[in-house]
C-alpha cells in the first residue's frame, strides 16, 4: 500500500508543477476561495460532457466505481464528522435492514423508507433551535412529502431518482456558504445545462437513435424507459441525460467538493495524508470499508442488472440520511458550529500560510504550516 501511494503522490506532484506553469493557476491553488467554485465549475462541466456523450455508460461505469466510494463519503461528511440525532441514527440503522428484508422479498421497501426518512427529518426539525414557526413549515412540507410519497410510490421513486443530487448539492452549499464560499457556478451552470435540455436546444442530438443505446448496456436505457413510464423517444431522452447528469453531480458532490470544503488545509492534500485522515475517521472500519468499496464495484461492474439492483435497494438509506443532514445544518448551526474536526485553514485566519509556503506543501505533497 505505502508503495502505491508514493507512487501515486508521484504522479500528482509531477501533474501540479505542469498545472502550476498555467496562468493564473498558482492563484486559485492557493486560495480556497477561488479554488473550489472553480472546482464546482469544471464538476458542472464533466458532469454536461459525459452525459451529452456518454449518458448510459457514465450511469453504468458511474454506479460501479463511484456508488459504494461516494455513500462511503456521504456516511463520513453526514454523520462522522458532524452529528446526528440518535433517533435520525436509528432510522437511518432500520433503514438498513429494510433494504436487505427487500432485497429477500421480505417486505415492500417504499412505503417503509418514507415513513423512516420523514420520521427522521422531522426529529432534526424539533430536535433544532430554529424558531417555532420554521419548525412548523418544515414538518408540515415533510408531512405533505410523506404523504404524496405514500399515495404515489412510483411517482416518489422517479422523483427522488431525478432529484436526489439536490440534496447533496444543498448539504454542500449550506456548509460552504456559512465558511464565505461561493456556490452560484454549481448551482447556475446546472440550472443551464438542464434548461438547455427541458426546452428541447438538443433534441437534435438525441433523435440519434445511437446516441443512448451504443454507449452502454440496454438494460440501464430499459430501466429508464420504465422510470419516465414508457413515453415518448424524446422524453425519454431528455429523461436519461438528466438522470446521468444528476448522478454525476452527486457523486461529484461527495468524492471532490465535500472532501475539499472539510479538509484541514488550504492546499490538495497527497493520497498519503487522505488515507491517513480516513483511518482517523473510521478507525477500525478503515480496511474493511475499502475492501467493501472494491469487492462491490467489482461486482457491479461485471454482475449485470442483479448486482446493481442489489446495490440501489442497500443504499437507499443514504437519501434520508443526506435530507436529514442537511436539515439538521440549515436549522442549527452558523459558522464554526455542527463539525467535529474544525479547519486548521479558514479564511481571514490570522496564521494563514504565505503563498510561497503553500507551494511548496503542494508540490511536496506535505501537511501545511501548523498554526501559531
Amino acid at each position: 500500500m505505502a508503495a502505491i501511494l508514493a507512487a501515486a503522490d508521484g504522479c500528482r506532484r509531477s501533474a501540479f508543477r505542469l498545472m502550476l506553469r498555467l496562468p493564473g493557476a498558482r492563484e486559485i491553488f492557493v486560495s480556497r476561495e477561488r479554488r473550489i467554485p472553480v472546482a464546482e465549475a469544471l464538476c458542472v462541466a464533466m458532469a454536461t460532457f459525459t452525459s451529452l456523450f456518454f449518458p448510459v455508460l457514465s450511469l453504468w461505469v458511474g454506479a460501479s466505481l463511484l456508488g459504494l466510494p461516494h455513500v462511503l463519503s456521504g456516511i463520513r461528511h453526514v454523520s462522522v464528522r458532524r452529528s446526528l440525532h440518535p433517533l435520525t441514527k436509528a432510522c437511518i440503522a432500520v433503514s438498513i435492514a429494510v433494504g436487505a428484508l427487500t432485497l429477500m422479498h421480505l417486505t415492500s421497501g417504499v412505503p417503509i423508507f418514507v415513513g423512516l426518512f420523514a420520521l427522521s427529518m422531522g426529529v432534526e426539525v424539533l430536535a433544532s433551535r430554529a424558531g417555532a414557526v420554521p419548525k412548523l413549515f418544515w414538518l408540515a412540507t415533510v408531512a405533505l412529502g410523506a404523504g404524496a410519497a405514500w399515495r404515489w410510490p412510483y411517482f416518489f421513486v422517479i422523483g427522488v431518482s431525478h432529484l436526489h443530487a439536490l440534496s447533496s448539492m444543498s448539504f454542500f452549499s449550506t456548509e460552504a456558504r456559512r465558511r464565505g464560499i461561493r456556490v452560484w457556478p454549481l448551482w447556475a451552470l446546472s440550472v443551464a445545462a438542464a434548461g438547455v435540455v427541458l426546452v428541447g436546444a438538443l433534441d437534435p442530438l438525441f433523435a440519434n437513435a445511437a446516441w443512448a443505446r451504443s454507449l452502454g448496456p440496454d438494460e440501464v436505457v430499459g430501466i429508464l424507459d420504465q422510470m419516465a413510464g414508457g413515453s415518448t423517444p424524446t422524453l425519454l431522452a431528455r429523461s436519461l441525460f438528466l438522470y446521468a447528469f444528476s448522478q454525476s453531480l452527486h457523486y461529484m458532490v461527495w468524492l471532490r467538493l465535500m472532501p475539499e470544503l472539510d479538509r484541514d488545509s488550504p492546499v490538495p492534500q497527497s493520497f498519503r495524508q487522505a488515507l491517513v485522515r480516513l483511518r482517523r475517521d473510521f478507525g477500525r472500519w478503515t480496511v474493511p470499508a475499502l475492501v467493501l468499496c472494491a469487492i462491490g464495484g467489482m461486482a457491479m461492474l461485471l454482475g449485470g442488472r442483479s448486482a446493481r439492483d442489489a446495490y440501489f435497494v442497500l443504499v437507499y438509506f443514504h437519501i434520508g440520511l443526506e435530507a436529514a443532514g442537511w436539515l439538521r445544518l440549515k436549522l442549527n448551526y452558523g459558522p464554526g458550529h455542527n463539525s467535529r474536526s474544525v479547519p486548521i485553514y479558514a479564511p481571514g485566519h490570522h496564521s494563514t500560510p504565505r503563498p510561497s509556503q503553500i507551494m511548496t506543501r503542494v508540490i511536496i505533497g506535505g501537511s501545511t504550516p501548523a498554526r501559531n
